[in-house]
């Protein structure tokens, strides 16, 4: 890593697209140099190779009317067998010779297939040897720092969005039950539940923030249930989130 943002540091906020790291590219910079030459090299190797084989074609041509010649001198008892299996031996040549230049040919698409995807793959390492913010986020558990070596995987640093902040609650099942009781009418459907528990059932939620003296209250929305309940408190996780909670921030 050869660079890192001044302010990338834990609990600092940076807005979308800022360039927070750089990896040194010189690695990306030389396999994309070394993949576009092997394409300019397949397309010059293309041009000979389809030069050739109008050669070796030509070539086949006049080796099968030798042939067809020498085959008829024998029969007319001008020339000898040996006459006709020369022929025939410079006809098979030039066959093979056009059969291979053919194979050649049939492999180029495959091979410039294949320079090509590793070009955009290397293009893209190459972009993410900049590495920017996604999204406005506030940076947490940063573990690099410039001029330290990091490897694929690695973890460099987490970001949270600051536009959301979701809370979970455990909630005791009883205390859920309660939201559907007299509701029998009402039937469950889980790719609406949210809208379901916010306009059907009227639930509603607020987020208290104790600071001593003084709370603080934001207006919450449910977003989804936990995936389990946890068999020894009987509860089950229940998120909800503040959209903006910055924009809230009423100081003081």
């Amino acid at each position: 890593m050869i660079r890192s943002h001044p302010r990338l540091r834990d609990g600092e906020i940076l807005k979308e697209g800022t360039e927070l790291l750089r990896i040194d590219p010189v690695d990306y910079e030389l396999a994309l140099a070394e993949a576009e030459a092997g394409l300019a090299e397949l397309a010059v190797q293309e041009q000979n190779a389809r030069a050739s084989l109008a050669i070796e074609t030509r070539n086949l041509a006049l080796a099968r009317q030798d042939l067809e010649h020498a085959r008829r001198l024998v029969k007319k008892g001008t020339t000898s067998k040996s006459a006709v299996d020369k022929a025939e031996r410079t006809m098979l040549g030039a066959r093979a010779a056009e059969r291979n230049l053919k194979n050649t040919l049939a492999l180029i698409p495959v091979r410039r297939k294949t320079l090509r995807a590793k070009v955009k793959r290397t293009e893209r390492d190459l972009a993410h040897s900049r590495i920017r913010a996604p999204f406005d986020r506030r940076v947490a558990d940063l573990q690099v720092e410039a001029d330290q070596f990091v490897s694929v995987g690695q973890t460099l640093f987490a970001g949270d969005a600051v536009d959301r902040v979701e809370i979970e609650v455990q909630v005791a099942m009883s205390s859920l039950r309660r939201l559907f009781l007299g509701r029998t009418e009402f039937k469950l459907d889980p790719a609406r539940l949210s809208e379901q528990l916010t306009t059907l059932l009227g639930f509603s939620s607020l987020v208290r923030l104790d600071l001593g003296n003084y709370q603080a209250e934001w207006e919450a929305r449910f977003v989804r249930f936990d995936d389990a309940v946890d068999p020894r408190t009987r509860t089950m996780g229940v998120v909800v989130a503040v959209d903006d909670p910055y924009d809230k921030i009423i100081p003081g």
